[in-house]
């Protein structure tokens, strides 16, 4: 949809996204923000996703902040 993440299908992620999240353009656009928060919770994400279920811990939050202007991209 206009060269968004959105297929109608989804909100943002695919499953492909989550089965190969080191291949995943969603991943990379996002992680090229170079937002240290977004990071943060980017690197926890793919981790889960390479990871047993058993692996996979109580989020917690990140200790620097997400900047708005940080999420939009022009």
């Amino acid at each position: 949809m206009q060269g968004g993440f959105n297929t109608l299908d989804n909100f943002l992620f695919t499953i492909q996204d989550f089965l190969n999240p080191n291949q995943s353009n969603l991943f990379n656009r996002l992680n090229n923000l170079n937002s240290t928060a977004l990071n943060f919770y980017l690197d926890k994400l793919k981790y889960f996703c390479n990871s047993e279920y058993s692996a996979i811990t109580k989020p917690v939050l990140s200790r620097s902040k997400v900047k708005p202007d940080k999420l939009h991209s022009n």
